[in-house]
């Protein structure tokens, strides 16, 4: 995992901390709040990328499975019998599981995202214009991000906590 407080946005190798002035010309100050909604976003699309890594996996499992059952289709197995020999269901039910993986990763990126908008003093419409959505939903997002719980870091130190799905 990187540490937020060893980079500074778009210069890597610098070095700032919590409430402090950076070093760099722009005189940029990281409030604690700041700092902790930059350190969910970094673990969150983490997260997201793991989510979206296994999704791409079993997809492409999944295309390798689906041109097999073509082919035993055209063989002329009965569906039935097909279906039952692949193990149709729990391959049905595991891709449900990893999609919802997905989507509960996807929105939880979303809310994190928001909230460090949010910090940085980003207002409704311009957060709306991040993500290419409707004011409306911008303020559902805005709602959703105030509502987010503090993270418990992972040395066990309360800052903040992962929302539960």
């Amino acid at each position: 995992m990187i540490d937020r407080r060893q980079i500074h946005p778009g210069v890597v190798g610098t070095v700032v901390t919590r409430a402090v002035r950076c070093t760099l010309p722009c005189t940029c100050v990281y409030p604690d709040s700041m700092d902790d909604s930059i350190e969910r976003v970094i673990e969150d699309l983490e997260e997201y990328s793991q989510a979206s890594q296994r999704l791409i996996e079993r997809l492409e499992v999944q295309n390798q499975w689906h041109l097999a059952d073509i082919e035993a289709l055209r063989q002329g197995i009965p569906l039935s019998e097909s279906s039952d020999a692949t193990g149709s269901a729990e391959r049905s039910r595991d891709l449900t599981r990893i999609l919802d993986e997905f989507e509960k990763s996807r929105r939880r990126i979303r809310t994190s995202v928001t909230a460090a908008a949010l910090a940085e003093g980003l207002s409704a419409v311009r957060i709306g214009e991040v993500f290419g959505v409707s004011r409306q939903l911008a303020g559902r997002l805005i709602r959703e991000a105030r509502d987010l719980p503090p993270r418990i870091e992972p040395g066990g130190n309360i800052g903040e906590v992962r929302p539960s799905d």
